[in-house]
């Protein structure tokens, strides 16, 4: 059905190919019928305009020229043809009218042309109408009809397929059931420090490097994120053994923040926010009066900059935030711990056992 489709449709497209090369000879052939026609109509008042002239010239061989004129009495002075000058005149209407009938002869042949076009630009037109009625009313109905049982069958060949899946997926089952005691655990361990790209691990080294810079830490370019403790390290040694314990969580907020600054910009499903526990636990920097100078506040500068575009939730006590300037846009909630004044704790409505009388 299909390939009678296609048939008729290349038939069909030869017919309108066909049509509009028919088009544009009928149109070609009619600007020429209207020149030989204009020709033709130039030609007959030639011939007119010379007939009066030669009429008026043999009426003047037998009539002579008045001598005076009647309006202002003033002599006139012209001669009377000559049969010479009568010759040339009907020589010129002659040959005019040998013109004339050569153009009418191209006009037939023109003419009988544009009608054998005419005729089969008809016969074109009705093929077309013909193989468009045959289409509608014959091919497409059947092949629509048939597109339906195809689909109905796809369906059952699908239902069909569904089903022997379902059944060998029962046999499956049953065989595991029979087999359960039989079956020897899978103790291979999980590895996801696999999993990750090669350029992991490079990103992770520049990018904590870059955040300890702008956290002012001395010696930010030492350090480097290892792939057997899969932790920072600087100048290779761990963060509690080179820094001490003091700044574990600060470093691990550095870690924290590259790993997270990665899965937004590798990750299919980027988080869009971060929370961090007390970055500052155990954190002693000492005294720093300049503000370009302190980690503390290069941290949560840095911090805001990164809450632009996502959110950043930041627990940490209120006494080792002092001396750090924040941002307007930052959001300072406080946990009070009493159910009568302000935010009770973290989770809203959620107090101690103490607190609920």
């Amino acid at each position: 059905m299909e390939q009678q489709r296609q048939t008729l449709l290349d038939q069909d497209a030869r017919a309108i190919s066909r049509i509009s090369q028919l088009n544009q000879q009928y149109e070609h052939l009619e600007v020429l019928i209207r020149q030989r026609k204009i020709l033709i109509s130039q030609y007959e008042s030639d011939a007119a305009r010379l007939d009066l002239q030669l009429q008026a010239m043999k009426h003047a061989r037998t009539h002579a020229y008045p001598t005076t004129c009647q309006f202002c009495h003033s002599p006139i002075h012209l001669s009377a043809p000559t049969e010479q000058d009568i010759s040339v005149v009907s020589t010129e209407i002659e040959h005019i009218h040998s013109i004339q009938m050569d153009v009418e002869t191209d006009l037939a042949v023109l003419t009988d042309r544009a009608d054998k076009i005419q005729r089969e630009l008809q016969l074109e037109k009705q093929q077309h109408r013909q193989n468009m009625h045959t289409l509608e009313s014959d091919i497409q109905p059947i092949a629509q009809h048939m597109q339906q049982d195809i689909e109905q069958i796809a369906q059952a060949e699908q239902l069909h397929a569904e089903y022997a899946e379902l059944m060998a997926l029962h046999a499956r089952f049953d065989k595991v059931l029979d087999n359960a005691n039989q079956a020897t655990s899978n103790n291979e361990k999980y590895k996801p420090r696999e999993c990750f790209q090669s350029d992991f691990w490079y990103s992770m080294s520049n990018t904590i490097r870059n955040i300890l810079q702008q956290c002012h830490f001395h010696g930010a370019d030492t350090a480097d994120f290892s792939k057997s403790s899969f932790d920072v390290e600087i100048a290779g040694y761990s963060k509690a053994d080179e820094q001490g314990k003091g700044y574990c969580a600060f470093l691990n907020s550095v870690v924290m923040l590259a790993f997270h600054d990665y899965l937004n910009k590798q990750s299919k499903h980027t988080p869009g926010w971060l929370l961090i526990d007390t970055p500052l636990h155990g954190f002693d920097e000492g005294i720093r009066p300049l503000e370009d100078s302190s980690m503390k506040v290069g941290l949560f500068s840095y911090l805001a900059k990164q809450a632009v575009s996502q959110q950043i939730i930041v627990i940490e006590n209120t006494n080792h935030m002092v001396g750090i300037p924040l941002d307007e846009n930052v959001n300072i909630v406080e946990f009070s711990k009493d159910k009568h004044n302000g935010r009770y704790g973290y989770l809203d409505g959620v107090y101690d056992v103490s607190d609920e009388s």
